[in-house]
């Protein structure tokens, strides 16, 4: 028996649903890279981490200001696409660090928001944990 082509649509998009495994975010305490490879690999982590599956990631904007002494506030701007619908969607996403060691970073807090209507489902747990990834 063959099953309904309406049922093996289904199937098929709920595949492409299922996150996928994607390299090991930056650590704060070791940014090797230098400054624009570094935001652009946190900046797509922090995207991964709130949206199940984006596709064409690219950096829109970044800028790194020191609101107060041992204090550094990493503000990006992602370009992304829907990996079903191709649409445009971008990423605003703020990042306060500690840097009072200058080579050892570590992450504060993490405010994200973007364009796209669809919930944010587990963002708050998501960040949390990219945040523990991002201090390691």
């Amino acid at each position: 028996m063959k099953p309904a082509p309406a049922a093996l649509l289904v199937a098929l998009a709920s595949l492409s649903f299922v996150s996928h495994v994607s390299a090991e975010p930056p650590a704060f305490k070791n940014r090797l890279d230098g400054e624009r490879a570094f935001v652009i690999k946190v900046g797509e982590a922090v995207v991964k981490a709130v949206r199940t599956s984006p596709a064409k990631l690219t950096l829109g904007d970044y800028k790194i200001t020191d609101p107060k002494p041992n204090r550094k506030l990493i503000a990006i701007t992602m370009n992304w696409a829907g990996s079903i619908t191709g649409k445009k969607f971008t990423s605003e996403i703020k990042i306060l660090v500690d840097s009072a060691d200058r080579d050892s970073w570590e992450g504060i807090d993490i405010e994200y928001s973007d364009n796209n209507p669809s919930p944010k489902i587990g963002m708050e747990r998501n960040l949390k944990a990219l945040k523990d990834k991002f201090n390691r």
